[in-house]
């Protein structure tokens, strides 16, 4: 049956996987700090559900363990994450454009802005991931005796 020790890790992959695959075409710098953030948030996303609704018998599953938040998750990720994604990266890109235009900024400013695009580069992964990984704590809950109701 899984649990916690399974669906963090089993999220973060998932995380991982889904944000590398949207990051394809980013540099390859890019794509990995994108990973990462996915892998944060698929390990957020893949507890998320046993957070929302918490195991307090064996047939814990409602709504947010339930077919009906699978596949609203599914079309919440195709309306919100393009948007969210090329917001981080316009504020990655504009962080890097300040520290490259500005040859006079303090090496602590310099400094700033890259961790500043970097940050930027990791949130661009996180929503991706963290969907991902709620994605598969509800496949993985899917394949125990109990499954997933259609609406909880």
């Amino acid at each position: 049956m899984p649990n916690g020790r399974t669906h963090r890790p089993a999220g973060a992959l998932s995380g991982a996987a889904v944000a590398a695959y949207r990051a394809q075409h980013q540099k390859t710098a890019h794509m990995i700090l994108e990973t990462i953030g996915g892998a944060m948030g698929g390990w957020v996303g893949g507890q998320l559900p046993d957070h929302l609704e918490p195991a307090d018998c064996w047939n814990h599953r409602k709504f947010c363990h339930s077919w009906a938040a699978f596949f609203a998750g599914a079309s919440f990720s195709r309306a919100v994450v393009v948007g969210w994604e090329r917001y981080c990266r316009e504020q990655a890109v504009s962080a890097a454009n300040k520290r490259l235009a500005n040859a006079s900024l303090s090496g602590g400013m310099s400094f700033f802005l890259l961790m500043l695009e970097t940050a930027w580069r990791i949130a661009a992964g996180i929503l991706a991931g963290l969907i991902a990984g709620y994605a598969s704590h509800l496949i993985l809950d899917a394949t125990t005796p109990s499954s997933l109701p259609v609406f909880g």
